[in-house]
Order: C-alpha cells, then structure tokens, then sequence
C-alpha cells in the first residue's frame, strides 16, 4: 500500500500530534477536556467553568453574566460553586451574595451552602456584607430540619454555623491579612 503524501509538507502530523496531547497531559486528559467542554461528563463540570474562566481571563473578556447563568442555574452544587469563585475574584461577591439569598430548601442543600459560604469568607468583609449574611442565617431556626431535592437534610444550626465561619473568615481577610493565610488545620 503506497503511503499518501503528507497533509502539510515539512510538518510531521505524527510528532506534532504528541506534542499537542503532551501539552494536554496525554490523550486521555485531551479527551476528558474535549468530553467536559461538550458537557459529557457530569461529574467534573465544575472543571469547565474553572477552565472556561481560564480561558476568559486569558484573552480579556468579561463573561460575567455567563458565569452569573451558571451560579444561578447550574447544573451542580459543584459548577455553582466554580462560577461563585470567579464572579468573587472579579469583585462581584454582590452576585454571589444575591444568588445565596435567593435559595431556600428544597433547592438549597448545605454542600452548596457551604461552598458559597467559602467563596465569600475568602473575600475581606464589608459591613453590608456581613449584615446580609447575619439576616440570611436567621431566615433559618435552629431546631427547625430542612430536606432537600438530592435526599438530604440539614438543621438550621448548621446554616447558622456556616454563616459564622465564613463571617469569621472574611474578618480576619479584612482584619489579619497575615494570620488569614495560615492552614485551616
């Protein structure tokens, strides 16, 4: 069998492919990204939102409203969560702040809660920040169980603590910049 001629002469397709799947960390990550940017593969969406803001930041867009879509309707806990981090980093914790507002059980479910609890504690505090989070946290009773959509439940004790840790994080970003990189450990 006579081999056809290459495509693009004086580039070998061969070694410029193993470059490319290289640079993706082999073929299977090449895949997985190609499978994520197509939203196959439902259990690491969240890495789509991470790498779609990647690529945002890289060429200077702003893409706020897609990733205000994607912390109000996304797909899962996790993919809201990596939107919240980017509208956070751009100093939209307002957005972030106004989309835990407006959840309530059944749609709210407390790994959601405390993944965007943790967004907003990495930022520094401001006091109309810290009111909303504290009136947030009392539209919740203590003794009072709340189920949610994915089967579980939470106490309003436990809202209440995640209100206090991520209040009591972003004071100390706002207050002890030193102190607030050391290990949570």
């Amino acid at each position: 069998m006579a081999s056809s001629p290459p495509p693009f002469p004086g580039v070998d397709v061969g070694q410029w492919l193993g470059l490319m799947s290289r640079f993706m960390q082999g073929p299977e990550e090449a895949m997985r990204v190609y499978r994520e940017l197509l939203g196959l593969e439902s259990a690491s969406r969240e890495r789509t939102v991470e790498f779609l803001a990647q690529l945002v930041r890289g060429s200077g867009l702003d893409a706020s409203p897609f990733f205000e879509s994607v912390l109000r309707f996304g797909p899962t806990p996790a993919a809201r969560v990596a939107a919240a981090a980017y509208l956070a980093e751009q100093g939209k914790e307002d957005a972030v702040l106004d989309a835990l507002e407006s959840l309530a059980p059944p749609l709210l479910t407390l790994g959601l809660l405390r993944g965007l609890l943790d967004v907003l504690g990495a930022r520094p505090a401001t006091a109309a920040r810290v009111e909303r989070l504290v009136a947030f946290g009392r539209r919740f009773d203590d003794s009072a169980r709340y189920a949610t959509v994915l089967m579980g439940e939470f106490t309003g004790r436990d809202v209440r603590r995640a209100v206090r840790g991520a209040i009591a994080e972003s004071l100390l970003h706002r207050d002890a910049t030193e102190a607030a990189s050391w290990p949570r450990d």
